[in-house]
């Protein structure tokens, strides 16, 4: 079985949230990676029926681990599980190899910048976010773990191919302190997470699955690719993370083509672009661009990662 290269996921579900409002779906296919974005609507959408699919089998046990963990709500091992004010790399929520990369990360942060206290003072409000950011060591850090060579060595070439040369410093260092320029930061769970490496146990500050008592989670998985799931137009809403990204520009039209060919008309899809300015609406004919709503979903999108949102209607 391969190893978990996520334990989490890096995208803000109240972008599903706001399709799922806008729809009404019942049929749901999502990317299971980490599950945080499928446990999240499930808890607050429980009559939607979610299908999970990934091809990589340990994403999917990592999910259903989670599921059984959730039984431990109020239990001393639940906070330590999930990484609420725990830390520990074996939790459910840090025990993948991107996780990891961000724990190297946030040790040179430790070592060279400032002590742990004080980085989590800067989201109690008792520091300003200037002291990290304006520190000499502060795009070292990029430049170190947001590398071409580690990223590569990480996730293969495939994983930056779109993506400008040695741009990825630079892009995670501008993610980041726009992250710290937005009014939520001390609330952000996702910089909560990159650096203190845990959630903080305030509800207004974690994924909603870890805060709602009453969880009866089920979902359907399929451990495969996306072009082999069975009965994809019975899904009213398909969100595809940002798996284009680890593919070839003829893959992706490819991709979509077979979506156009088999959703019904008014099914919706999402997918995220990291690093990744290429604009595939010019090329699909089947689909129709909501281009107010995905800037407006942007500009609020918490997890900060992502510079292109797209949500496409199937005409």
């Amino acid at each position: 079985m391969a190893n978990i290269k996520f334990s989490i996921v890096r995208k803000d579900s109240k972008v599903e949230e706001s399709l799922i409002e806008l729809i009404t779906p019942k049929n749901i296919l999502m990317v299971a990676s980490g599950g945080c974005t499928a446990l999240n609507l499930k808890s607050k959408f429980p009559k939607i029926n979610f299908t999970l699919f990934d091809i990589n089998l340990s994403q999917i046990q990592l999910i259903k681990n989670k599921i059984k963990a959730l039984e431990c709500y109020g239990n001393d091992s639940f906070k330590e599980q999930f990484n609420i004010n725990f830390d520990n790399p074996k939790g459910l929520n840090n025990c993948g190899e991107f996780e990891s990369l961000f724990n190297c990360f946030r040790q040179f942060l430790i070592e060279f910048i400032l002590p742990k206290k004080n980085i989590l003072d800067i989201f109690l409000g008792a520091e300003n976010p200037g002291i990290l950011l304006n520190n000499k060591y502060w795009s070292v850090a990029f430049d170190l773990f947001f590398s071409n060579s580690l990223l590569l060595a990480m996730f293969g070439p495939a994983a930056i191919q779109h993506a400008e040369p040695n741009s990825y410093p630079r892009y995670f260092q501008k993610v980041f302190e726009n992250g710290f320029y937005r009014k939520d930061y001390k609330t952000n769970y996702f910089l909560h997470h990159i650096f203190l490496g845990y959630y903080l146990e305030d509800i207004n500050a974690q994924p909603y699955y870890l805060h709602k008592k009453n969880h009866d989670i089920q979902f359907e998985y399929v451990n495969d690719k996306l072009l082999n799931i069975k009965n994809i137009n019975k899904f009213q809403l398909i969100s595809l993370s940002n798996i284009f990204d680890w593919m070839s520009e003829e893959e992706v039209l490819m991709h979509l083509k077979y979506l156009e060919n088999n959703l019904l008309s008014g099914t919706y899809i999402i997918f995220r672009q990291l690093n990744n300015t290429k604009d595939y609406s010019n090329k699909m004919h089947g689909f129709k661009s909501h281009n107010q709503l995905e800037n407006d979903l942007l500009i609020k999108d918490r997890s900060l990662f992502y510079n292109k949102i797209n949500i496409w209607e199937k005409v």
